[in-house]
C-alpha cells in the first residue's frame, strides 16, 4: 500500500513520475497501477539494432559479395534493399520478408510491388514502401530476363523432346504474368537449347503473333528447330480454336523455312497442353 501511495504520475503530466526522477518501472511491484508506468511502456522506443555499417568487414554482405564469398538469400536481398529500419538491419528485414512469403523466392518474384507491400503489412513486417518493393521487383525481373536470354547447354536433347520437362524448365518465364506471352525456344541440329526469345505480349491471336517475328531469331542464329510456348493467365492450358489455327500456320511456315516446329506447349497454372503429345504436331 505504501508503494501504491507514492506511485503514479504528476497530475496532468503522465510523462513525469511522482516517485522518482528516473524510476525503474520494470522493477516496481505496483507498476500495473501506475499511470506513469503505463505511459512509459506505451511510448518506449524499440531497441535499435546495430546497423550493417558498424559490422566488421568480414560480416557485411556487400563486402563478402565483392570477395566472391557465398551469401544467403537474406544477405543477397539485403544488398538489394540497401538499408533496413531503425529497429532492423537490412539482413533482418530481408529475413522478415522471406518469412512472410514462406521462404519462397518464387512467390516474392511473382508478386507485384503492391502485393509485396500488402503481404508484409499483413505479416506485420514494416519498413518496405514503394521504393524497396520496386527494387525487389526489379531485381527479380532482371534475373528472369538474364535467364530467359541465355541458352543452357546443360539442358539435354532428351529433355527438349519431353513436353513435361519443357513445361517444368520454362514455366518460370510466366510466373506472375497477368497477360499472355508468346515465346520461341531455339534448338540446334542436336535439339540442344540455344536460347529463348519473347515474341509477343498481350492477347494471343494470329494477327499479333506473326510468323516473321517467331522465326526471325531462329533464322538469324541458324536454329534447326523451335518449340513454341505461351501461357494462359487463367491457369487453364486447354487450347482455343485460335491457338490451334496459329499452331498449324507456324508449322507450315517452319516447313517452308526448313525449321522444324517440334511442339507448341501451353503453360497453365500447374499443368500444360502439348500439341505434339496430343498428336496435333507430327513428329519430325
Amino acid at each position: 500500500m505504501l508503494f501504491a501511495f507514492f506511485a503514479g504520475a504528476v497530475r496532468g503530466n503522465a510523462a513525469t513520475a511522482r516517485c522518482a526522477g528516473r524510476p525503474k518501472c520494470d522493477l516496481c511491484p505496483v507498476a500495473h497501477l501506475c499511470e506513469h508506468a503505463r505511459h512509459a511502456s506505451a511510448n518506449r522506443q524499440p531497441k535499435l539494432r546495430r546497423p550493417i555499417r558498424e559490422w566488421s568487414e568480414t560480416e557485411r554482405p556487400r563486402e563478402r559479395l565483392l570477395e566472391g564469398r557465398d551469401l544467403s538469400d537474406a544477405e543477397l536481398m539485403a544488398i538489394v534493399l540497401g538499408s533496413g529500419t531503425p529497429q532492423l538491419s537490412a539482413v533482418e528485414l530481408a529475413r522478415g520478408i522471406l518469412e512472410a512469403f514462406g521462404g519462397s523466392l518464387a512467390r516474392i518474384g511473382a508478386a507485384a510491388p503492391g502485393e509485396i507491400m500488402a503481404k508484409l503489412r499483413e505479416a506485420r513486417v514494416g519498413g518496405v514502401g514503394p521504393a524497396k518493393a520496386a527494387s525487389l521487383k526489379a531485381a527479380f525481373e532482371l534475373g528472369r530476363r538474364a535467364w530467359a536470354a541465355s541458352g543452357d547447354p546443360r539442358v539435354t536433347a532428351r529433355e527438349m523432346s519431353r513436353p513435361r520437362a519443357v513445361f517444368e524448365h520454362f514455366r518460370t518465364l510466366f510466373q506472375g504474368k497477368g497477360q499472355e506471352e508468346f515465346w520461341v525456344v531455339l534448338l540446334n541440329t542436336k535439339n540442344r537449347l540455344m536460347g529463348q526469345r519473347c515474341v509477343s505480349r498481350g492477347t494471343l491471336n494470329s494477327s499479333i503473333v506473326h510468323p516473321r517475328d517467331v522465326f526471325r531469331d531462329a533464322v538469324r542464329e541458324s536454329a534447326a528447330a523451335v518449340i513454341l510456348l505461351h501461357n494462359h493467365p487463367s491457369g487453364d492450358p486447354r487450347p482455343s480454336a485460335e491457338d490451334r489455327a496459329l499452331t498449324r500456320r507456324l508449322v507450315e511456315v517452319g516447313q517452308t523455312l526448313g525449321i522444324r516446329v517440334l511442339d507448341h506447349v501451353i503453360v497453365g497454372a500447374d499443368e500444360y497442353y502439348s500439341f505434339a503429345e496430343n498428336g496435333e504436331i507430327a513428329p519430325t
